[in-house]
């Protein structure tokens, strides 16, 4: 058994995926680590960049198309054999002995179920909006719907110590393998994209696991970089899926439905504000 099971998910990566993979290798001098590359699709040459040149440190999966992000993560999971379990964003770039830290830290820490690390930029400073936050609530959820805005939920931490949270970045889960094995999956494969970060983080919580913030730890965080590449609409849609599909598992009945019948609305409004966008640059 490998200590360590690190698993990326690509979709038109290209820019990063390299950087990426030579990150894991210098991530971890101690522990053991297998990684796997998962492709969704890619149209922009990941696949065959990943294949001609770093067959020797990972082992790649080529999906012919974008099976959702949970899916894809599942698919590796039902191979890894890892203590633990990283999963780990193409747009990341992890830090010099990172991963033998934290393995060593969750070794003698048996209640931490998940822990990621502290996202920073490329100048090394922290990315907040990518911290650690609350679990989803539903009424900031319903404004977000009807209107473009953001949705933050973050939750106040310091630098230093661990720290127990509700939901940590999807980009970055360190996760132990006993409690993927309670849940029979590393992911609801109820979800297509988004909001799986959460659920994974209540289904920790659920199953009497910390969710743990390490600041003293952090990785260079691009910041969605593929999924900034996709128009608003389909943000908005895959957003608005995962989001219904959350609240429908975590919530009361009538709070899916209010959100499920302000969906329509919300890509109403949108529409007409991007259509609105584009006569004014017309002018």
């Amino acid at each position: 058994m490998k200590d360590i099971s690190v698993i990326t998910v690509t979709h038109d990566s290209v820019n990063y995926i390299e950087n990426l993979i030579l990150s894991v290798v210098t991530g971890a001098k101690i522990a053991s680590v297998e990684h796997f590359v998962v492709d969704n699709g890619s149209s922009d040459g990941t696949a065959e960049r990943v294949e001609e040149h770093y067959s020797n440190y990972i082992t790649f999966i080529k999906n012919r198309d974008n099976l959702g992000f949970g899916a894809a993560n599942n698919l590796a999971f039902s191979l890894a054999q890892g203590r633990f379990l990283l999963f780990l964003n193409p747009d990341m770039r992890v830090e010099e002995g990172s991963l033998d830290r934290l393995i060593a830290w969750l070794d003698v820490h048996p209640e931490a179920g998940i822990v990621s690390c502290r996202p920073v930029d490329a100048e090394g400073k922290t990315l907040w909006h990518r911290g650690p936050r609350a679990f989803p609530k539903w009424y900031l959820n319903l404004w977000w719907l009807i209107w473009p805005s953001l949705i933050t939920g973050r939750t106040q931490v310091e630098d230093g110590d661990p720290q127990v949270v509700d939901v940590v970045l999807g980009a970055f889960m360190l996760v132990r393998r006993e409690m993927l094995e309670r849940l029979g999956f590393a992911f609801d494969p109820r979800y297509f994209l988004t909001f799986e970060d959460a659920d994974l983080c209540r289904e920790a919580k659920r199953l009497g696991y910390q969710v743990v913030y390490y600041p003293a730890i952090s990785c260079i965080d691009f910041n969605s970089r593929s999924f900034a590449k996709k128009e608003p609409l389909w943000i908005y849609r895959q957003v608005s899926r995962g989001m219904l599909t959350y609240f429908r598992k975590w919530s009361p009945w009538y709070v899916w439905i209010w959100l499920s019948a302000c969906i329509p609305l919300g890509y109403a409004i949108r529409f007409v504000i991007i259509k609105f966008k584009s006569s004014l640059k017309g002018v």
